[in-house]
């Protein structure tokens, strides 16, 4: 944690905001002719390399969500049904029926991969220069002898990034709004490294492989002969101002898959859930019927962040300046429906069952049927568990990989289960309240060791101030509370406020900073949060939020991560 549990800032004061703000959204709404068209891909079954979980769970939620948003033009291909030729004969019919001011949406979610150019490549490309690819249901890696044309078949069944740029492009001249969405991932690490003994994470991604004697590659000469790269790795995609374009990462880090909700046992990319949840209309800050650029931006960062743990930081592009971040990317077909006040919310969707896993001899105190706020349950192995305990040193590791608290014994187990409840409801509020609150920095996510320093930073709508809270919940579900002091300022001022960094000092482990945000005085909510400071009462903490809830109510959380230097 930074601080001694009560995030020791040095000084405790926030420094003045830097204006920022949320851009409106002043282009036109779509005209009335506009057709929504979409083609969405999400395979499993791969037949020659690791099966995923979760891709086709994406493909049918998006898909769901855009029928129910109008889009009647609508091709799923999933699984065995998402070839090569399948997917570049939708893309060529796409093009074809594309008109100006359509809305156009394309998902892929499956394994990706980064390869190099041999000898032959495009004119633009230099030899053993990197590209990316997405793989379709039949693909099989080559091997350095490919010889037979089943081998070379399957070594085909994949689409360029470079080719899928080429189709946007095209899109783009007939004057089509599109989003693209890239749940899957070519090359890199993760935010932190996973804690050994955790259950391997499902990521989509496979490893590069040697680049093959250029007759083993049967698309390469159709490649060679495609145009000059509409733009490079699909950076800001300056010449496709129409086009925008979401990935589930950036090219240094992987994509894993998530229980999506926590407890339940579904896998789920958490890009493709955030973007199905945005396009359902939750994104529509304004609640004006339309979603800009910059609402559907900060809306699926934030989610993909909390949703991962702040384990994936998704990379959306193009990077949107004032005029870019106005450009209305989404219409809804009906009249947005307005998030319920916090007061209303009964974590009915929210799973009240944690499951333990115990590397080694230890008794847990597992609930015996009996309700209550939080269930404990003996998890059959690492791979079904939220997080495993280790007894023998007292660690109790996260099922994404992470050290949550140390010294944890049986009877502390209670305090770790009713955390992991309370951060379930807290992102499920946060995704239909939100507010951006973040770490600020380089490498702000990953692990911090003892004696760096850390700050974050929040972002409010210019021009109204805030009341605020933050509170941390630590691994063992103590509740600190944190600002306002004295000498803080009562309000956030809008815009970009950032807070003054800190010291990760001990105790390490996973800590939960928890944001609220109210135009109006805050003062009980800050004295009850107050009264639980020191107390493993996490459950109460969010009782207090969703209790003083009103419609304007805002609130993020943001994890925190460190260990010892030793």
């Amino acid at each position: 944690m930074a601080g001694s549990r009560r995030m020791k800032m040095l000084a405790v004061r926030i420094i003045p905001a830097l204006t920022l703000g949320i851009a409106g959204a002043l282009a036109a709404p779509a005209p009335s002719q506009a057709a929504r068209r979409g083609l969405i891909v999400g395979i499993d079954a791969y037949k020659e390399i690791r099966r995923l979980k979760g891709a086709v769970n994406d493909a049918d939620d998006l898909s769901g969500v855009l029928r129910s948003q109008g889009f009647d033009d609508l091709v799923v291909l999933e699984d065995a049904r998402a070839t090569r030729a399948a997917l570049t004969d939708a893309l060529g019919g796409l093009v074809e029926r594309a008109r100006p001011g359509d809305w156009i949406f394309i998902s892929f979610a499956g394994h990706g991969t980064s390869e190099r150019w041999g000898s032959s490549h495009p004119a633009d490309a230099r030899e053993g220069e990197p590209y990316e690819s997405f793989l379709l249901a039949g693909f099989a890696p080559p091997s350095q002898d490919i010889t037979t044309a089943a081998d070379r078949a399957a070594f085909g069944e994949r689409i360029l990034g470079r080719e899928m740029r080429a189709w946007l492009k095209r899109l783009d001249d007939k004057g089509a709004r599109v989003i693209f969405v890239a749940d899957s991932c070519y090359a890199g690490g993760m935010t932190r490294k996973v804690v050994p003994g955790t259950a391997p994470p499902s990521y989509r991604q496979i490893p590069p492989f040697p680049t093959p004697p250029d007759r083993a590659d049967p698309l390469l000469p159709a490649l060679i002969e495609l145009p000059p790269d509409a733009d490079s790795q699909f950076d800001h995609l300056r010449l496709m101002p129409n086009v925008t374009f979401l990935a589930a990462v950036d090219r240094q880090n992987l994509a894993p898959e998530f229980e999506i909700p926590a407890g339940s046992g579904t896998r789920r990319g958490a890009l493709s859930y955030s973007v199905a949840r945005a396009l359902a209309g939750e994104a529509d800050a304004d609640r004006d019927g339309r979603i800009t650029r910059q609402e559907l931006y900060l809306f699926v960062s934030a989610s993909v962040r909390q949703i991962s743990q702040h384990r994936q930081l998704p990379e959306l592009q193009p990077t949107f300046g004032e005029d870019s971040g106005k450009a209305v990317v989404a219409s809804l077909k009906d009249e947005p429906i307005p998030s319920p006040p916090m007061s209303q919310h009964d974590g009915a969707g929210v799973s009240r069952t944690v499951r333990v896993f115990v590397d080694g001899s230890g008794t847990v105190p597992f609930s015996a049927g009996s309700p209550g706020p939080a269930v404990m349950e003996r998890a059959a192995s690492r791979d079904t568990a939220d997080y495993i305990w280790i007894p023998a040193t007292g660690k109790v590791v996260s099922q994404v990989g992470d050290v949550v608290a140390e010294g944890v014994d049986a009877a502390s187990m209670r305090g770790v289960a009713e955390r992991e409840i309370a951060r379930r409801e807290l992102v499920e509020l946060s995704r239909t309240h939100p507010v951006d609150f973040r770490l600020s920095g380089p490498n702000a996510d990953h692990l911090h060791r003892q004696g760096e320093r850390v700050s974050f930073e929040v972002e409010t709508a210019s021009g109204t101030d805030q009341h605020y809270l933050v509170f941390n919940i630590a691994g063992d579900g103590t509740v600190q509370f944190l600002y306002p002091i004295k000498r803080d300022l009562r309000t956030l001022p809008g815009g970009r406020t950032p807070f003054e960094a800190s010291e990760i000092q001990a105790p390490y482990g996973s800590d939960l900073l928890v944001l609220v945000t109210s135009p109006a005085s805050l003062d009980p909510l800050i004295d009850a949060i107050r009264a639980m400071s020191g107390r493993r009462t996490p459950l109460d903490a969010v009782a207090a939020i969703e209790a003083f809830g009103t419609d304007a109510l805002r609130m993020a959380t943001q994890g925190l991560f460190s260990q010892s230097g030793n």
